[in-house]
């Protein structure tokens, strides 16, 4: 079982739990002259935690399949945070930290290695993406 929650410049325009072919319509209103932005928070409930397999990656594309974009993206941005690093009680890690921590994930996907000092223009343009979204 897979599913997706699916945003269109920060707005969700679809949802599913199942395996399948999805398709969701995007509203005019919410297109930008320039640059627009697809987030889409997958979900995999099997036992490897991927989505596809090695030879077909998931993907959007559009109506027409005149246009394909992978959904294999390369980084994980997390914002800075004063909230603590661990919890008390069951002594988990939080993920949080007080400075940016970017990793890509197609070189580190067990997210051991921050590289936010390293790419500070990625660190950049997802943190004004994500306070864009957050600001709706």
């Amino acid at each position: 079982m897979t599913g997706d929650v699916t945003y269109f410049n920060g707005v969700e325009v679809g949802r599913e739990r199942w395996d399948g072919v999805r398709s969701y319509r995007v509203p005019a209103k919410l297109l930008r002259k320039g640059k627009n932005v697809i987030a889409v928070r997958l979900l995999s409930e099997w036992g490897n935690g991927r989505l596809g397999d090695e030879a077909s990656d998931p993907y959007l594309h559009s109506a027409d399949n005149q246009v394909r974009i992978s959904l294999k993206g390369q980084w994980k941005y997390i914002e800075p945070s004063d909230a603590p690093a661990i919890e008390y009680w069951t002594k988990m890690e939080l993920g949080n930290d007080r400075h940016p921590q970017l990793y890509d994930l197609s070189a580190d996907p067990s997210e051991k290695n921050n590289v936010a000092k390293q790419h500070p223009e990625v660190v950049r343009e997802l943190s004004e993406l994500l306070e864009s979204v957050k600001t709706r």
